[in-house]
Parts: structure tokens; sequence; C-alpha cells
């Protein structure tokens, strides 16, 4: 089947959180962060386990990007 796909919005939605979860062998030291994207958030679960989140607001597009800094 043949045909594209136009979106007709290309921001997360309010409400919607995708989570990327990575896990560590050893402890990760990760005390906090900062971000270029005001819609990205890093939550640290555990010494061994961080989970990135981004949420409403998030730009979809092709070509966007943006930088994390861990501390």
């Amino acid at each position: 089947m043949e045909g594209s796909v136009k979106l007709e919005c290309a921001l997360f939605p309010a409400g919607k959180t995708d989570r990327y979860y990575f896990t560590f062998s050893e402890p990760h030291n990760i005390t906090g962060f900062s971000s270029t994207n005001n819609s990205l958030n890093l939550r640290i679960d555990s010494e061994t386990v961080i989970v990135v989140e981004l949420s409403e607001g998030y730009d979809l597009q092709p070509g966007v990007s943006f930088s994390v800094t861990l501390n």
C-alpha cells in the first residue's frame, strides 16, 4: 500500500508522556541534569536507573535537536 502521512500537529499533546528507561550495571552517580528542551525531564529512579521523560510540547518534527547535560 502506497501513501503518505501528514502530521497536522508535530507536538506532544497535553497529558502524553513517553518514558525511556536506562539501566546501568553499576551506580551512575547522576545527581541532576540540565537540558535545552523544557519538555524533557530526567528522573532518577535508583542508583542504577534513570528515566528520560518527553512530555507535552515536545517537538516531533524532523531535524529538531536538543542537548542534555548530566551532573
